[in-house]
């Protein structure tokens, strides 16, 4: 009974907004809709046919047809969502929830991509309250809870309010009605944030027939007040609109009725009994019920009992078939009516009956939510071992994932570690030609230098020699110029020639040296001492240096070498470095083996010295204007 009254307020709660007379309203909208374009108009139009064709399903079908083609032609998301929900409707009168859920389905797609949140709330109210009537408590409450977290993730008011009512229903009707209580009043409470004075009378219509349901006659009393001042004010706002606003007043006059008649002031009773009268309306099994109901409590209390004993007997040929629940709820009114009429006996059966079978109900109801449990803990071990399988499967596949990436990488890396050295290998294959096609240059180069070089002084020699030789008269200075002349040439030939000697000797290997620990200090004391005669500068600072393993010889040949003289003065710095071991480092400016134009002994004595102290673990570079080498102490 709980439950039908509960969706009798819920059915009559949106017919505020028709129009006295609907067939004129009607007529004028199919008049629009025949000369309306492909617009919004006309979505509008086929909307409003729709709405006033509530209470004819064929009708509203068609209408709802219509205006899901037309939303779909016009890519309107905003109508075609309201037609899928005018089919959930439909369907639900139908109590066909598969149907439901097939529509669902689309309205929840559209709605979500479009954000139009709130025309899906009412979907699946509609869902949820279905699955309540069919007594599935459990997957309404886990839907249920599902929409109340996605209204509080979206922060949607009207989503949260219409999850409390949902909650409530499910809650009354598995006889948790504190809980009720708070899922209504919270939904009232946040009905005061949004405008919309449907939802807030669907609030107050729940927040009536619970708190008639739990007996609490004050709570009752204030929400039956709130909702009769606000059908009032309604009608002095909307005057054609008191028509379809009778069922409403029924319904409150008919709980006054109730109201007052417990509370035994029948007086007041009777004059809501009149007003129930006037408003009554006999076509809707809905209104037929409450009215036949009210008025078994409304006889009982005046002491009519064949008139109660009459109401009862219709309102248990109304819920025959529809409402086990409701049913016996009735039966048992009728019982005590009878036991009060004095047929015990036959109050007596009914009694006894109902007693088995309320227990019988509500152990059936709860036996039902625990198989429901069972059920969906059954469910919910199913989907963890789904879960964890797909999981370890998943981790299975990211291992493998993760080795073929490290195998590739590996690989990757080999590659280009590979190509680099192949790389560097070329640049130094490229280096090495080139180096090779530089010394066959540099020696050809040499060659032709070198017999130059070595034809000059030779020519020299040969050509004094023959002129001593010959009879041609001279004097005795002009004889010993020319024997300086072959003196200083041969001289010349004999160091070019030894020159030559030594590099052939170091680039074979085959140069012998002559190896001693040499002070350095003192072998720099005595180059400068033997180099003082010459334009030579020098640092006068001599640090105690060590001493190295060299050739004395050969390293004094080298100093004297580089302290010739070019234009201008030479200056000798010598100093100390300690770079990854330690190093005496000299340095010699302006020394003319440092030619910008260097001849072919100056070349050929570079490239001694160089092999030299390279060969002795030291560096030996010659730059533009200066000369520097280094030792390893």
């Amino acid at each position: 009974m709980k439950k039908l009254i509960l969706l009798l307020y819920l059915l009559f709660a949106g017919m505020f907004y028709a129009f006295s007379t609907i067939s004129d309203v009607q007529r004028e909208l199919l008049r629009q809709l025949e000369v309306a374009g492909h617009d919004t108009l006309r979505l509008n139009i086929l909307d409003e046919l729709v709405g006033i064709n509530k209470q004819q399903p064929e009708a509203r079908a068609y209408y709802a047809g219509e205006l899901l083609k037309e939303a779909e032609w016009q890519k309107n998301s905003t109508f075609q969502c309201k037609a899928y929900l005018y089919f959930v409707f439909i369907e639900f009168n139908k109590r066909n929830i598969r149907a439901v859920k097939s529509w669902m389905q689309k309205l929840e797609l559209l709605a979500r991509r479009g954000k139009l949140y709130d025309i899906m709330w009412q979907g699946q109210q509609c869902y949820i309250e279905l699955l309540v009537l069919d007594e599935e408590y459990e997957l309404a409450e886990r839907e249920t809870q599902k929409m109340l977290k996605e209204a509080e993730n979206l922060n949607s008011v009207y989503g949260q309010i219409i999850a409390d009512i949902c909650l409530a229903g499910i809650y009354q009707t598995t006889f948790r009605g504190q809980e009720a209580t708070e899922a209504l009043e919270h939904a009232f409470a946040l009905s005061s944030k949004i405008d919309n004075e449907l939802t807030t009378t669907e609030i107050i219509s729940y927040l009536i027939a619970h708190y008639r349901n739990m007996e609490n006659n004050s709570q009752w009393l204030k929400y039956l007040k709130i909702k009769e001042s606000w059908i009032k004010s309604l009608i002095k706002k909307h005057p054609q609109r008191k028509n379809a606003l009778k069922g409403d007043l029924l319904m409150i006059y008919l709980s006054y009725m109730r109201y007052y008649a417990l509370q035994n002031r029948l007086d007041l009773a009777g004059q809501y009994k009149q007003l129930a009268d006037k408003y009554y309306i006999d076509e809707y099994v809905a209104y037929r019920f409450s009215y036949y109901m009210e008025l078994a409590v409304y006889y009982q209390v005046m002491g009519e009992l064949e008139n109660a004993s009459e109401a009862l007997d219709r309102v248990l040929g109304i819920l025959k078939g529809r409402s086990k629940k409701d049913y016996c709820a009735a039966l048992f009114m009728k019982g005590e009516l009878l036991g009060k009429m004095g047929r015990y006996e036959e109050a007596l059966g009914i009694e006894k009956e109902l007693l088995l079978a309320k227990d019988s109900l509500r152990i059936t109801v709860y036996n039902k939510q625990i198989g429901q449990l069972n059920e969906s803990y059954s469910i919910d071990s199913a989907l963890l071992m789904r879960s964890r399988i797909q999981s370890w499967f998943k981790l299975v596949v990211l291992g493998v994932i993760v080795l073929l990436i490290a195998i590739l990488l590996y690989f990757a890396l080999r590659f280009y570690y590979i190509q680099r050295c192949l790389n560097k290998s070329e640049k130094k294959i490229r280096k090495i030609a080139e180096d090779v096609n530089r010394a066959v240059r540099v020696k050809e180069r040499f060659l032709t230098n070198m017999s130059y070089a070595i034809r000059m002084p030779l020519g020299e020699v040969v050509r004094h020699s023959l002129l001593l030789a010959s009879d041609e008269p001279m004097d005795e200075a002009r004889r010993e110029k020319i024997v300086h002349i072959i003196s200083d040439s041969s001289t010349q030939l004999i160091a070019l020639v030894n020159n030559i000697l030594d590099l052939s000797r170091l680039e074979a290997g085959k140069m012998k040296f002559s190896v001693s620990e040499i002070d350095v200090k003192y072998l720099i004391q005595d180059v400068i001492g033997r180099a003082a005669v010459k334009d030579i500068q020098f640092n006068s600072a001599i640090p105690e240096y060590g001493k190295v393993n060299i050739d004395g010889m050969q390293l004094r040949q080298i100093l004297d070498s580089l302290l010739v003289l070019a234009d201008g003065a030479v200056f000798l710095r010598i100093n100390l470095e300690q770079s990854g071991g330690k190093f005496f480092v000299v340095t010699v400016t302006n020394s003319a083996l440092a030619s910008v134009e260097p001849t072919q002994e100056m070349i050929i004595r570079n490239e001694i010295n160089r092999m030299i102290i390279e060969y002795f673990g030291g560096q030996y570079e010659v730059r533009s204007g200066f000369i520097r080498f280094t030792l390893k102490i």
